[in-house]
């Protein structure tokens, strides 16, 4: 079959057209000439201006020379951005914020004005919960009894007064740092259960009521990953799917443990799904928590263990960025407990090809820092990546060329490299989503972060295929 010779993609910076992407939030495009090639930049027409007109376009090539470009009919486009949220709704997500109100009113109140913003419209979002909780199974025990299970029912305490390391002997407080420190149970209080207490204090937050020495059933959320695997609400598009999610959000029970593990390999296993379906869409998992893993995999209430789990997690992450998956954190915690969730929470998106993760303090506007948070990712996930159009031939890939072309007509040609790890930190680039098979054609084109850095913070930004270079 003919192919189109040394087609050409070009990511019009600001250029005539004016396309907006209805996704990001402004700022300049930080030009620096020579940045990326320095002795192949020049000024050159980009074509007749029009979008999606066959016009042409002349291109500088790495040997000095100019090559003119027939515009085509179909012009490629940011890449649809499709979320795949998983989110928390174990029983600490009652803790109240500094507002006075829980967790999870803020979470939901952030949620809904995303999901109303104009900017989010065309998204493609999915939701699911964690824990799914196992038919039977209380969340408190005096005893394996009650959980149904030997070994199931958890009493674990804290070392006191430092309160800064689970414990179940005095012995486990010994390298906490502060010599004061023992090992107090912990239980809950007789006249409302969610209150925590320590066992032998007499005087606590139960008032009058007596502190029960109660533990967790640890078997109580489901550690089936492909319990996870299916959203409680079908991906689809903003607004349209927006009454679903805010049904699913009202109607969800706060209880249960933090089996985050199974959660995220099951998110993953949904979002490569659809990925693999829909390879012209960038399809990403947003991890939303206020704990680390306390069930499921190494976790087990210890500090030790839930550093094993987190680097479980983590790797559950990786996995999903070997297709292409990124996983963005947004963690929820009291602001004197922030370090060590930031510390975890960042390897898991460190892991998920994200960075850093974004934690929220309670002591804070939780609604409106957490909304920063999800527009913060919207921009970051899809700033930088273009829909290979359908022009209705095959492309040859080989021959792909990209340019930007910056305010003012300056036209840049950006290599092609291998893939996000051999991006160059400096001069950048660009890589196929998936490399070009005999059976498969790659469905986008994403820029290197050191490209992306520079020229991805524009609103306006066509992107425009050009063929029959010569």
């Amino acid at each position: 079959m003919k192919k189109l010779a040394a087609a050409v993609l070009l990511v019009a910076l600001g250029s005539a057209c004016g396309a907006k992407s209805g996704l990001f939030g402004g700022g300049g495009s930080g030009l620096d000439a020579g940045a990326l090639r320095p002795n192949i930049d020049a000024s050159f027409p980009s074509g007749d201006g029009a979008s999606g007109g066959g016009g042409t376009g002349g291109i500088l090539n790495s040997d000095g020379s100019v090559s003119e470009c027939r515009r085509l009919e179909a012009p490629a486009e940011l890449a649809p951005l499709d979320v795949f949220f998983m989110l928390d709704t174990s029983g600490s997500m009652e803790g109240l914020t500094g507002a006075g109100t829980s967790k999870w009113q803020a979470v939901g109140d952030a949620l809904a004005r995303f999901f109303g913003d104009p900017e989010s419209r065309g998204v493609g979002v999915a939701m699911s919960f964690f824990p799914v909780l196992v038919d039977g199974v209380p969340e408190l025990c005096a005893d394996d009894s009650a959980c149904g299970m030997p070994g199931a029912c958890r009493k674990f305490g804290v070392c006191f007064p430092s309160g800064i390391e689970l414990c179940d002997t005095d012995a486990d407080c010994a390298n906490t740092g502060d010599p004061d420190d023992r090992c107090e149970p912990i239980g809950r209080c007789e006249n409302d259960r969610s209150s925590p207490c320590f066992v032998s204090m007499p005087v606590g937050p139960c008032a009058n009521s007596a502190c029960l020495s109660l533990g967790l059933c640890l078997n109580q959320g489901s550690c089936a990953a492909g319990d996870y695997s299916t959203p409680s609400v079908s991906l689809g598009p903003l607004p349209a799917v927006q009454p679903a999610l805010t049904s699913a959000l009202s109607a969800r029970t706060l209880t249960g443990p933090t089996p985050t593990l199974p959660a995220m390999t099951g998110a993953i296993t949904a979002a490569r799904s659809w990925a693999t379906a829909n390879p012209s869409h960038k399809v990403i998992v947003v991890l939303a928590t206020d704990g680390l893993p306390t069930v499921c995999g190494s976790a087990a209430f210890t500090l030790d263990s839930i550093q094993q789990a987190v680097g479980e997690v983590s790797d559950a992450a990786s996995a999903g960025v070997v297709d292409g998956i990124q996983t963005f954190v947004i963690g929820v915690f009291a602001s004197e407990d922030i370090s060590t969730p930031q510390q975890n929470l960042d390897r898991i998106a460190i892991g998920g090809g994200t960075g850093n993760a974004f934690v929220v303090s309670t002591g804070g506007p939780v609604a409106d820092e957490f909304l920063e948070a999800l527009v913060a990712v919207r921009r970051q996930a899809n700033s930088c990546e273009f829909s290979i159009p359908d022009v209705g031939e095959p492309i040859d890939f080989d021959d792909l060329v990209v340019t930007i072309t910056a305010p003012g007509d300056l036209t840049r040609r950006v290599d092609r490299v291998g893939g996000v790890s051999t991006c160059d930190p400096r001069l950048g680039g660009y890589y196929f989503d998936a490399p070009p098979t005999p059976t498969r054609d790659p469905g986008r084109v994403i820029l290197c972060p050191a490209t992306c850095d520079r020229f991805g913070s524009s609103r306006e930004r066509p992107v425009e295929l050009f063929v029959e270079c010569q």
